[in-house]
């Protein structure tokens, strides 16, 4: 068996030292992710992401998976367990350091644990969970991501126009959901699935198919 590097031996000491700092905030570890139910069918997650290549970089994602936005819109689901959701289960996504004004960054394992934990720590808590802090039910979720913006939502982090349509529909709010939806083929190229899948989506609450296939 082949001895780690420096560098796994320095990740596998900030995993460790981030689920301390993490735990009275409700987080439990699992692997690369430290993850919390907030209330019912609402999992935040911060999940580290270590590339193969270059080996010395890692970044820092964060997550609010909806489980009632993927049994609104699939057929056929099966959420994943609390302590296996990642950022790509995540309706709503963003990056710690983009959240921190410093764009798409990445930690350098070469550096050393003390270093990067002397600033990785504080903006894991002063930014990374105070912004899921706000988000805590898919009420307050509503309230920041779709009411104040009235469908029109932040450029980032965002949630997707077919989420904030499944949550308003669900709660009978035909007319936004239904514009959400048509908003959703007009910000990307038109292709037939996409027209399908909201289709389908219509489908699932009751309403007459937006687009012909």
């Amino acid at each position: 068996m082949r001895p780690k590097s420096t560098l796994t031996n320095n990740f596998d000491e900030i995993k460790v030292q981030l689920a301390e700092l993490l735990k009275p905030c409700g987080f439990k570890s699992n692997r690369r992710a430290y993850y919390r139910v907030t209330s019912p069918g609402i999992v935040q997650v911060i999940n580290l992401q270590r590339p193969k290549a270059p080996p010395n970089l890692f970044t820092v994602n964060l997550g609010i998976f909806i489980e009632e936005v993927n049994y609104s819109i699939y057929t056929a689901y099966e959420a994943p367990k609390h302590n296996q959701v990642h950022e790509g289960h995540c309706q709503i996504w963003a990056r710690l350091g983009t959240l921190s004004g410093r764009k798409d960054y990445w930690w350098d394992l070469s550096l050393g644990v003390t270093d990067i934990l002397a600033d990785l720590g504080p903006l894991v808590l002063n930014k990374g969970v105070q912004f899921l802090d706000q988000f805590l039910t898919i009420e307050k979720i509503i309230d920041g991501f779709i009411k104040p913006t009235k469908g029109k939502h932040y450029a980032y982090p965002r949630i997707s126009n077919i989420a904030a349509a499944a949550i308003l529909l669900r709660r009978g709010d035909i007319e936004t959901g239904v514009k959400l939806l048509k908003e959703n083929i007009s910000q990307s190229p038109v292709n037939v699935r996409r027209l399908q899948f909201v289709n389908m989506v219509c489908k699932k609450f009751g309403l007459e198919p937006l687009f012909a296939e």
